[in-house]
């Protein structure tokens, strides 16, 4: 706790040394005869001083909730029966029957991109003249699927048979 408080007096300390010394700036130039300079100058400062105390205070903020998170870990762990803790997770794919297409026990837009990319380059595709992948990626990425998963999932889908 000691060192919580020795942080907080240097933080005031050093933003006293800062703020008197923009201030004695300030006055030099004004009694020099530069007000626009000492605006600016105090301006700046006064900002800058402002947005590091704003980030000490959210940097202080969000290292005692680290700090809580840290304490309440062990104790979630506890909560959960050594049976549970063991068991293994359940897999992605849902058994599905021989004749169907594989189902995901959830759905989400790229995988429902993929399936109509599927269907729709893959279905009746001649072996002869299998389509380009660049074609079936450009379908999904007008989709909405970001350009690198897009790629991925072109891929994915293709038949196993074709090189």
């Amino acid at each position: 706790m000691s060192h919580y408080y020795t942080r907080d007096i240097s933080v005031f300390f050093a933003g006293y040394v800062a703020g008197m010394s923009v201030f004695i700036a300030f006055s030099k130039l004004n009694a020099a005869g530069m007000p626009i300079p000492a605006w600016w100058i105090a301006t700046t400062a006064g900002t800058a001083l402002t947005v590091l105390l704003a980030a000490s205070r959210f940097l202080r903020f969000a290292e005692r909730i680290n700090a809580e998170d840290a304490d309440e870990q062990p104790g979630r762990d506890a909560d959960i029966s050594p049976a549970i803790a063991k068991q293994e997770t359940p897999p992605l794919l849902m058994p599905s029957p021989p004749d169907s297409g594989i189902t995901f026990s959830h759905s989400t837009k790229a995988l429902q991109v993929a399936q109509a990319a599927s269907i729709k380059y893959w279905s009746d595709y001649d072996p002869l003249r299998p389509p380009l992948q660049k074609q079936i990626t450009a379908f999904m990425i007008e989709r909405g699927v970001p350009a690198r998963q897009a790629a991925e999932l072109a891929i994915a889908i293709k038949p196993d048979d074709l090189p």
